[in-house]
């Protein structure tokens, strides 16, 4: 198909106006250092009131000249960056919107998806810590969704947050204190809340949700707990209900990739 004329010439009016905007900025910013330096040297060998009058008078003029120029000829491709950002950020979300979250989750149906299910009546603050690591590693995971005898999301353990408090416990012994073997959440919860709030860092989305809702969703809950990575997928996004699937921040940024 033969390319339209008048496309063809806007484009080389856009190359001309670019090379034009060039020159102008390189002869103001040169001109102008030139023009300084100019008045600076008469003022310094003529030392008359009149020269320095005159450089006090100019060189305001000639740096808000200079200045102003140069400060169109950068904004101008910062704003196309920025408009070219943009448009790619909202294809990506058009694009997330179109990807079901029933699709990209991984489904807790599926035996390969390591999950610590809760016996009834069992408190899931007694769970030891090393347990849970050894399950991970065993598995060769890095988290594992705990859920209670119902199914629905008690917590959600990154190994990386286990080794954080075994280790601080490790450095610094306190007397009398609980053997590591011994560490439960509970021990977690008094010791250290920050990292008792990571492993409680979740949210949930319908089963009908899009990924895009997903993403939102996390970004929300990123703003009042840094430790945010991961949303669990229920019937109707209800906390209390049974979990069907699960969606890392992980797969969410690989879907984001262009």
């Amino acid at each position: 198909m033969d390319s339209n004329p008048s496309d063809s010439a806007n484009a080389n009016q856009t190359a001309q106006d670019a090379k034009t905007r060039q020159r102008l900025a390189v002869w103001v910013a040169f001109g102008g250092m030139g023009a300084v330096a100019a008045l600076g040297i008469v003022s310094i060998f003529r030392n008359q009131v009149n020269a320095k009058d005159i450089l006090t008078m100019v060189l305001p003029v000639i740096g808000t000249w200079v200045g102003t120029v140069l400060a169109f000829y950068f904004a101008k491709d910062n704003l196309l960056a920025a408009t070219q950002s943009t448009k790619e950020l909202l294809g990506l979300t058009e694009r997330l919107k179109k990807i079901p979250v029933d699709s990209a989750m991984l489904r807790f149906g599926d035996p390969k998806v390591l999950k610590k299910q809760l016996a009834a009546g069992e408190d899931p603050r007694s769970l030891k810590l090393l347990d849970l690591a050894k399950l991970l590693r065993d598995a060769g995971r890095n988290r594992l969704p705990v859920l209670n005898a119902d199914g629905a999301a008690v917590y959600i353990i990154h190994l990386s947050t286990l080794t954080n408090y075994i280790s601080q416990r490790m450095a610094q012994p306190a007397s009398g204190a609980k053997p590591v073997a011994e560490l439960t959440i509970q021990d977690m919860e008094k010791d250290t809340p920050k990292l008792f709030s990571a492993i409680q860092g979740f949210d949930f989305v319908k089963k009908t949700a899009s990924l895009a809702e997903a993403k939102a969703v996390l970004e929300s809950k990123l703003k009042s707990n840094p430790d945010v990575a991961d949303i669990f997928v229920t019937e109707n996004g209800g906390k209390d209900e049974p979990v069907i699937g699960w969606v890392t921040n992980v797969e969410i940024g690989l879907r984001s990739q262009a």
